[in-house]
């Protein structure tokens, strides 16, 4: 993945980060699984 090789985080780190971000309101989730992408709200 892009953003492993990107940050050095491990996919489950980035994947708790973007829970947070979603649960705060900052992102917007779309879809799920492997086709899942995140916008700004």
């Amino acid at each position: 993945m892009r953003e492993i090789k990107q940050t050095g985080a491990s996919r489950n780190t980035l994947k708790q980060h973007f829970r947070v971000l979603v649960e705060r309101g900052t992102l917007n989730q779309h879809g799920s699984g492997r086709g899942v992408w995140y916008d700004l709200r």
